[in-house]
């Protein structure tokens, strides 16, 4: 088979570049052995734009939101199916210094499409233990990831543009014309391959810092409000309209490999034990490893010397609002010769 560009993986890092070759009409094919435990299957789907106790913009926020929305949408179009919801983020303030934080970002008018002032959140309060008062994000959203890689696995899957295999590293063959990857033979390899990068030999020594994260689903009474999304000290996100929300969730950095532990529901019942006043049951605990970075930023370029082979990678915890736009300059750049940005590491500083 010979294409244009085979991507590696299909979290929402390949298939964000899936998309862009599709609407630039370049032949290509994604190499996936379909993981359930990559960081994209257990993820809450959630765009964020302030984090942090100083409650700072997200990295790049500004120029990522808009691209996000866009392209979820344009998703939606091709798959013919609702994923990007926008979900006001209702945030708890739990100190004093919180609040006066809070309100020097509510005064600063590069913050003013994003922070909404204070909420005494009355629909909250009688069903949390401790909750004193709260403020609202604006321009915040939930992606339902999952069904979105699901769906659009089966569309690749239905054009015969996705291979179900593992990929051999020593099998690939580069050349400065092409790459080869088994029966495939591309122009340009893409290696979007999230925490699986750790087997990918032509990538060894960049500064990726795994996180691993674990999380439950859990069934709640209806009577718990379920139309934002809730962040106090951990996320409640809501999953459809029946009390079903996906909490979590924690941060490891050492760990033995991408499964679901004892240790991490312990740390998440005992969260909802001691902050939650209504019952729960518990559906799922999934588990996920994220390919964060020393920089908390993505590594995205070219080998250095295999101009050809090239890395779309640590997208981290903010891996949804920046895959969008980051696939789209990635694409501009391996196609038309623009430049990627500043604003990125370099792969190999000097």
């Amino acid at each position: 088979m010979d294409v244009e560009v085979a991507i590696i993986g299909q979290g929402i890092a390949g298939s964000t570049l899936a998309l862009q070759l599709i609407k630039r009409n370049i032949s290509f094919v994604v190499i996936d052995k379909g993981a359930t435990s990559g960081a994209s299957s257990v993820s809450s789907g959630l765009i964020n734009p302030i984090t942090g106790r100083k409650y700072v913009k997200s990295w790049m926020i500004d120029e990522l939101l808009p691209s996000s929305i866009e392209i979820y949408r344009q998703f939606e179009q091709v798959l013919q199916y609702k994923y990007i919801n926008s979900r006001p983020i209702v945030r708890s303030i739990d100190t004093v210094e919180q609040e006066n934080q809070w309100h020097i970002r509510e005064a600063d008018l590069g913050y003013k499409d994003y922070i909404h002032g204070d909420y005494d959140g009355p629909d909250y309060i009688p069903f949390l233990n401790e909750a004193r008062s709260f403020g609202i994000v604006r321009k915040s959203y939930n992606v339902d990831v999952d069904q979105l890689i699901k769906d659009f696995r089966i569309y690749l899957v239905d054009k015969g543009q996705l291979i179900e295999d593992a990929v051999d590293y020593e099998q690939i063959e580069i050349t400065s014309s092409h790459i080869r990857v088994a029966d495939i033979r591309c122009n340009y390899l893409i290696c979007a391959e999230g925490w699986g990068v750790r087997h990918n030999p032509y990538f060894i020594g960049l500064p990726f810092r795994p996180a691993k994260g674990e999380v439950l689903r859990i069934k709640i009474d209806r009577a718990f409000p379920r139309f934002h999304i809730l962040k106090y000290h951990k996320f409640f996100v809501p999953q459809d309209e029946y009390g079903t929300f996906w909490i979590g969730s924690n941060y490891a950095r050492d760990f033995e490999d991408d499964h679901p532990t004892e240790n991490g529901r312990s740390e998440l019942t005992n969260y909802l034990n001691t902050y939650l006043k209504l019952d729960y049951e518990i559906i799922e605990h999934l588990a996920g490893v994220r390919p964060a970075t020393k920089y908390r930023k993505p590594l995205i370029g070219r080998h250095y010397e295999h101009k050809n082979l090239i890395l779309f990678n640590g997208l981290g915890t903010k891996g949804i609002s920046i895959a969008p736009y980051w696939s789209v300059r990635l694409v501009n750049h391996i196609l038309d010769g623009r430049e990627l940005g500043s604003e990125l590491p370099k792969l190999y500083p000097q």
